[in-house]
């Protein structure tokens, strides 16, 4: 590399502040210059730290509560489905700013595939906790038996 007065300069020479970048540090910088042409080769490493603390963390504690309504009290399915309906709200923001924030590709990304899961952990509580109140339902309807699911739905009272 060259500075402002044309002498070399080494790529050790720079500061922190001029390899760091926003989702990236340069660890290697190379100019080679052949014929009236200047050829750079930039070698960057990604943050990881960022990402985990921006995507990974947040999924993670998101899932914890998610588990932790499976020990809320049958008398509590409302509430149980209401967290586990906002969690499915929150992770589809999460999931939207992701794919909107990375590149484009045809190939599915380890982060994709997190996030899918991500979704799908809540979804399957919901699924399962509705199923077992079901199970356990003591209504009129479930009591009666099909005569009165098949009156119901007829019109006839």
């Amino acid at each position: 590399m060259m500075n402002k007065k044309r002498k070399p300069t080494r790529f050790t020479g720079l500061s922190d502040e001029d390899k760091d970048l926003t989702m990236f540090t340069i660890t290697n910088l190379t100019l080679t210059e052949e014929d009236d042409m200047v050829h750079v080769a930039l070698k960057l490493k990604r943050k990881v730290v960022t990402e985990l603390l921006t995507t990974y963390l947040p999924t993670i504690l998101l899932l914890l509560i998610t588990l932790v309504t499976i020990f809320f009290d049958k008398d509590l399915f409302g509430d149980a489905i209401a967290v586990n309906l906002t969690i499915m709200l929150v992770m589809t923001t999460i999931f939207i700013s992701k794919i909107e924030e990375l590149p484009p590709t045809s190939d599915m990304k380890f982060i994709d595939i997190w996030l899918i899961f991500c979704l799908i952990v809540p979804f399957l509580e919901v699924i399962l906790r509705t199923s077992i109140e079901c199970v356990n339902c003591s209504c009129q309807i479930c009591e009666k038996g099909g005569d009165a699911i098949q009156e119901a739905s007829s019109g006839e009272v």
